[in-house]
């Protein structure tokens, strides 16, 4: 009688093992938080139905994006060495369930994680779970800059100021807005990898001289988020007593900055030309002032000095005290006639 009824009860256990291994094994990953941030403390579950302890093992990997095999972080068969000391795991029976803990979650957390029952290694069932974090981008964002980028524009320049964050969850929202309260040009906004970018492009005036563009981020889940980086138009000068503001370099600058080139040595040329043509006239004007004077020199050597009587040549040849003598001694007439001889001698 003990006999049968040991045996009725190992066909009981044998039949139960039976109906065990028969049962499809299926998983569950749930999130014990709803919308979860970065910094938070939550927990993800791979609960497992029809498991077998004494040859099923599950595990819950995160899944790599390249080559989509997962990298596994918790197990049933105790803890696994990774490199997140933030995540921790444990087992549970009832529910049956394998548990990993993320304490203080991280952007990087983010991503496909799997749930894996494994029987001699193969694998019986999974499930992927999407774990996305809500956060802000980090405090480096915005980044605001101007192209071109430079300290002094003309009036009438076309310029683009352009704003850009990461992305953050959900994306953050750029504005611009001007200093003096005035109205911004149309903006575009565009999502690039894992950016946002906002562009305005503006035609400056004169009074956009010593305005400031800012460029504001916020998030519609975080109300208290609010970072801004500003672009400062540091000089807007009429273009007509404008002098050439230093540019960046562009197809478009490097051909006017040739022409510029082109035109000074044009105009260098010029100046050279004009000097040389200034040096010789004035050459030119001193060799005639010398021929000039050349030509009144032989002209005037050219005259023959007229011959003297020797009576004229002997009065020449007194000096004062002689003479006063001679015109006491000698009549008045004689002098006079002698004189008179001098002249008629020289006319002759």
């Amino acid at each position: 009688m003990d006999r049968s009824r040991v045996l009725f009860c190992l066909l009981l256990v044998l039949i139960s093992a039976v109906n065990i291994s028969t049962q499809p094994v299926t998983v569950t990953m749930l999130i014990s938080r709803e919308k979860p941030r970065t910094g938070d403390a939550f927990s993800l579950q791979c609960r497992v139905s029809g498991y077998n302890l004494t040859t099923d093992i599950v595990t819950i990997g995160k899944v790599n994006p390249l080559t989509r095999f997962p990298t596994t972080l918790a197990s049933s068969e105790g803890d696994i060495a990774h490199n997140s000391p933030h995540l921790t795991s444990s087992w549970s029976t009832n529910p049956t369930a394998l548990i990993m803990f993320l304490n203080g979650a991280m952007a990087s957390d983010m991503g496909d994680y799997r749930c894996t029952v494994l029987r001699a290694s193969a694998t019986l069932t999974e499930e992927t779970y999407h774990l996305d974090l809500l956060h802000i981008p980090s405090q480096t964002f915005p980044v605001c800059n101007s192209e071109p980028s430079q300290q002094v524009y003309y009036e009438g320049d076309i310029v683009r100021f352009v704003c850009f964050s990461d992305l953050g969850n959900p994306s953050v929202n750029l504005t611009w807005t001007r200093s003096d309260g005035g109205v911004v040009p149309q903006t575009t906004v565009t999502n690039e990898l894992d950016s946002v970018v906002t562009r305005i492009t503006a035609i400056l005036t004169l009074n956009d001289d010593r305005v400031s563009f800012n460029c504001t981020s916020r998030s519609a889940e975080f109300p208290d988020y609010l970072e801004d980086c500003l672009i400062t138009v540091l000089s807007v000068i009429p273009r007509r007593s404008a002098i050439q503001p230093p540019s960046t370099p562009s197809p478009t600058t490097d051909n006017q900055s040739s022409n510029q080139v082109t035109q000074c040595s044009n105009c260098l040329k010029q100046v050279i030309v004009i000097a040389v043509l200034g040096i010789l006239v004035a050459i030119i004007i001193g060799l005639l002032s010398v021929i000039v004077c050349l030509c009144f020199k032989v002209k005037s050597l050219g005259k023959t000095p007229k011959e003297k009587s020797p009576k004229s040549q002997t009065l020449d040849n007194l000096d004062d005290h002689q003479y006063e003598t001679r015109m006491q001694n000698e009549p008045y007439a004689d002098l006079q006639k002698e004189s008179m001889d001098n002249a008629t001698y020289e006319s002759v």
